[in-house]
């Protein structure tokens, strides 16, 4: 009977705690007063206006042609801050928080549906006497602006999409609603959570800013805000949002972060198909930038927005974005490993790339994947670079954080060897040196196996070498993770997915092809060996 009661008191004290942790949870993560948050957030030019029985708060700055403003969905009106400092000089800036966002709160007929939120657009963009604008809308704001566009094309003149999460809303529905359970957060709202959100959608999640995360996490307390934002997720549809693209017949920038998890890279060229029919289309990439491309890198994109809005808009076509091409860099240039990323991977990703000048930092460096980074260290014999090495990541290991189209086939090193060699050879030919290219051409590339340890990839190793039969053989030896692999789980992450690679340089080749240098040059990456050029004399 003792133990029985020890127990029972036990467990009723462990029922105490509980009710006590519920309680203090509840009591944490209440919701916060309209009138408290709009003295903390709201500016000194904000303004509230009804539409359709909803209070909007918006801002309206500068003064020139009209640039309105649309905000991604779990965003606000605020985040486009600077944006604003960019353009309002010249341009009149408006932005305004949609239902279940910022200081606007809920929509107390509790439709939350695209059309609902198109009409208050369309609604305030009447009510303020708005004639004729520029759109920008960003992932959900971004959708919204399209629709705007193909319903009132005589009213809206131009069209900025950065990461429009039209497709991806689409992909989403496809995959099912909000679950029930998620309603909770009505509830318990831990700041973790908005903080993992800004921090996934950051290309690098080292600059997110907490204050940042604290405006959202308060802005989403706000009264009635998570059961508004739960019902908009709930009630979302994107419509036939190809049909809307395509029918748009007007000057288009597209704007889009390349290390985007949500509206996934690979949707651009989706995107940039269906604007075919576009006047002027501009595409901007940005390496190294995320979803939330506002919040990570506003002032930059902003730059590119207010050249482009500054410029007459001319019937154009142009790209600025990494493209995949045959002609690789020069082994000492930057982009050399950032190219070979892209063909092992058949990614057009491009990772931040860190040039190596001494061997032992190469040598205990570990690129990561958010962050995306790739690593280079150039060996050479004198002045001649006669080897790459990179550190780079699989397209495994691209597809589950990128997702699916971030990558495509994986291929080796020795092919990369190759593509090397047949650049090398029409290099010789363009140089009317048939013997050494006819020479470059039969060299035989070795189908060396990927070594799975990093003491093997370091290993010293013939970079080339005359077998038997008097024919060269070059070696381009490597490490590889398959992070499809069963043990990948068990690993530290910064060792998953790696991809490293050893390839000849087009420098050595070309002086092995003309007999300049024999073949049996022996490499190391695990001695200090030179990774600058020696001076000359």
């Amino acid at each position: 009977m003792l133990i029985r009661r020890v127990i029972l008191r036990g467990l009723g004290a462990i029922a105490a705690l509980a009710i006590l942790a519920l309680i203090w949870a509840l009591w944490a993560y209440r919701d916060h007063p309209a009138q408290e948050l709009e003295a903390h957030y709201a500016r000194a030019n904000s303004k509230f206006i009804e539409i359709d029985g909803v209070r909007i708060h918006y801002i309206d700055e500068g003064s020139g042609p009209v640039l309105v403003l649309l905000h991604a969905n779990f965003a606000n009106s605020l985040d486009w801050d600077p944006w604003v400092a960019a353009l309002s000089d010249r341009y009149r800036v408006v932005r305004f928080d949609m239902t279940s966002h910022g200081l606007t709160g809920p929509d107390p007929t509790g439709d939350y549906t695209l059309g609902r939120t198109l009409q208050l657009t369309e609604h305030f963009i009447d009510a303020l006497g708005l004639q004729t604008v520029t759109l920008a809308g960003t992932s959900l704001g971004g959708t919204v602006a399209i629709h705007y566009a193909a319903a009132h094309p005589q009213r809206v003149q131009r069209l900025i999409l950065l990461n429009p999460g039209s497709l991806e809303g689409k992909e989403r529905r496809s995959r099912g609603g909000v679950p029930k359970f998620a309603y909770v957060l009505k509830y318990i709202l831990p700041r973790a959570l908005p903080r993992f959100m800004l921090s996934s959608g950051f290309g690098d999640p080292s600059k997110l800013p907490e204050v940042l995360v604290d405006r959202w996490h308060d802005l989403w307390l706000r009264e009635g805000q998570r059961e508004a934002q739960l019902d908009r997720l709930s009630q979302y549809r994107a419509g036939d949002i190809e049909g809307k693209i395509r029918s748009l017949r007007l000057p288009v920038l597209l704007l889009w972060g390349e290390l985007d998890t949500t509206a996934v890279f690979s949707q651009s060229a989706v995107f940039l198909k269906l604007l075919e029919n576009s006047p002027s289309l501009k595409f901007i990439a940005y390496p190294g930038v995320g979803h939330m491309a506002v919040q990570e890198a506003g002032a930059r994109i902003a730059r590119d927005v207010r050249a482009w809005l500054d410029a007459p808009a001319a019937p154009d076509m142009s790209v600025t974005a990494p493209l995949l091409t045959d002609a690789w860099p020069m082994a000492t240039n930057a982009d050399f490993c950032v190219m070979m990323q892209r063909q092992m991977a058949g990614t057009a990703l491009t990772g931040a790339n860190t040039v190596f000048t001494d061997m032992a930092s190469f040598r205990h460096s570990k690129p990561s994947i958010r962050p995306f980074n790739i690593y280079q260290v150039v060996t050479y014999a004198g002045t001649m670079p006669i080897r790459v090495s990179c550190k780079m990541k699989t397209a495994a290991h691209l597809r589950a954080v990128y997702g699916a189209g971030a990558a495509g086939r994986q291929r080796g090193c020795p092919d990369m060897a190759r593509l090397l060699q047949a650049q090398a050879v029409e290099r010789l030919r363009e140089d009317n040196r048939p013997v050494s290219a006819n020479s470059l051409a039969n060299f035989i590339v070795d189908d060396t196996a990927a070594s799975t340890t990093g003491r093997a990839f370091l290993a010293e190793y013939r970079l080339s070498y005359r077998s038997a039969d008097n024919r060269v053989h070059l070696t381009a030896p490597g490490l590889f993770q398959d992070y499809d692999s069963w043990i990948t789980p068990w690993l530290p992450k910064i060792v998953q997915g790696q991809s490293y690679c050893h390839v000849p340089t087009t420098e050595y080749l070309i002086a092995l092809a003309s007999g300049a240098l024999l073949p049996g040059t022996l490499v190391s990456t695990a001695k200090d060996t030179p990774a600058t050029p020696a001076r000359s004399h």
